[in-house]
């Protein structure tokens, strides 16, 4: 308001009675830019092409409506604010009550206040600029009387709704990056050791292949050609013995060499998906057909470990990926038969309204009650009832999590120590 008298040489006395302006043209202002937030959200996929650009676009917009607002209120003529009109003493302060109440309809059915606390206290102050500027304002008819001096205590309380909102999102976020370390320090002290196991293997037999001729059957070999007399089935014997031996570690090292590549691939699929960099091509699967195919595989591994694996019919369609379907359930029935020792693995699938419930139980060895809660987290090693646990199994779940997460489905777990876990996951029907 001093801005105006100054640049416009008008005296107090003209100017006292435009007064109220000094408030209502923040009013304007701020109702007309959170409507244009939500718009600008509304649209983003079609106004902006990056992030950047929305950023860049956001900020231009914010300092445009800035710079135009403080040049009309300072240059343009205004009129009296308070005057009479349909028994309302400020008929103007109608149309910011206007603008916040399209802004509250746009941000509540945003949605995004059942999980946002700034969020939800911004719809909040949007309720209570609301009701300032259409309960209050408009019937206030003289300068500071209790009806506009209720509506600046509801203009204060919203105010100070956004700034908790804001402490609070803060606040989260600061707890977010905290656990983002912490879940980063995890996941390198996990992969440290999930890459050195293999690592060692290969380099450790390594030095024996530099050098087969200090491998014992391998010098018994030698040892025998440098005898003349040595029998013919004497050498095939000592030849076969070198070779097995030499076989034995050749393929100690290229099991480990496939894990290795196989725990790469796991982390590589994991990074492409938490960077949304990685979709599922949905298609429609017959379930038994393809759970049939998936453990028709690993029925040798269960057999030598006295594992039945018995797989219930259903007759069911779901709408997954192949190759991403394939992976999920390899993983839980690797995990099932890797810490089991005997009994029976079962899979069962059953429909949840436009879900399909697929679950993988064991007769294993289970998981401690305290590791539950953290077992699907992503990179996380529990304690299972067995020394022998392979870390990989936290890997190999997150994972899976993510998998069945891309489909639009969850993955939950139930066990007892010493007496197996049950692995459930939901995906979609086909859609009609």
């Amino acid at each position: 308001m001093s801005a105006h008298i100054t640049l416009t040489a008008s005296s107090v006395d003209e100017i006292i009675i435009q007064f109220p302006w000094s408030w209502l043209a923040p009013r304007y202002f701020l109702s007309a830019f959170l409507l244009l937030s939500y718009v600008a959200w509304r649209y983003q996929k079609k106004l902006f092409k990056s992030e950047l650009e929305k950023e860049k676009n956001y900020l231009a917009i914010s300092i445009f409506l800035t710079i135009a607002t403080f040049l009309f209120f300072t240059y343009a003529p205004i009129m009296p604010e308070l005057y009479s009109l349909s028994g309302l003493a400020r008929p103007l302060e109608i149309i910011p009550a206007i603008l916040f109440a399209v802004a509250l309809l746009g941000y509540y059915y945003k949605g995004h206040w059942k999980t946002n606390t700034f969020e939800y206290c911004l719809v909040l102050s949007l309720l209570l600029n609301f009701i300032c500027q259409f309960f209050y304002m408009p019937f206030s008819d003289e300068l500071f009387d209790l009806t506009a001096n209720m509506g600046h205590y509801l203009k204060i309380l919203s105010y100070m709704a956004v700034i908790v909102g804001l402490l609070i999102n803060l606040h989260q976020i600061y707890q977010q990056a905290e656990a983002a370390n912490r879940t980063k320090s995890d996941f390198l002290n996990i992969m440290s050791q999930e890459l050195r196991n293999p690592l060692t293997i290969i380099l450790g037999y390594t030095p024996l292949l530099k050098t087969p001729e200090k491998m014992p059957k391998v010098k018994a070999l030698i040892n025998a050609l440098d005898n003349k007399e040595i029998t013919k089935a004497d050498f095939t014997i000592k030849l076969d013995g070198a070779l097995t031996e030499l076989s034995k570690y050749t393929l100690k090292m290229d099991v480990a060499g496939k894990n290795l590549l196989a725990l790469i691939n796991d982390m590589l699929d994991l990074s492409k998906i938490e960077a949304g960099m990685m979709t599922a091509r949905g298609a429609q699967i017959d379930l038994d057909q393809a759970i049939n195919k998936i453990c028709s595989p690993y029925l040798n591994d269960a057999s030598k470990k006295g594992l039945t694996l018995n797989i219930r019919k259903s007759n069911y369609t779901i709408f997954a990926e192949e190759e991403k379907f394939t992976k999920i359930i390899s993983i839980l029935i690797d995990n099932a038969i890797k810490y089991s020792n005997s009994g029976l693995i079962q899979i069962s699938s059953d429909q949840l309204r436009n879900m399909i419930e697929i679950s993988i139980s064991d007769t294993g060895i289970g998981i401690e009650p305290t590791a539950l809660n953290i077992m699907i987290d992503h990179f996380s090693k529990p304690t299972v009832g067995s020394n022998t646990f392979a870390g990989d199994m936290g890997l190999s779940l997150a994972l899976c999590q993510a998998l069945v997460e891309l489909h639009g489905g969850n993955i939950s777990v139930i066990s007892e120590l010493n007496r197996g876990t049950t692995f459930t996951i939901t995906l979609p029907v086909p859609p009609e």
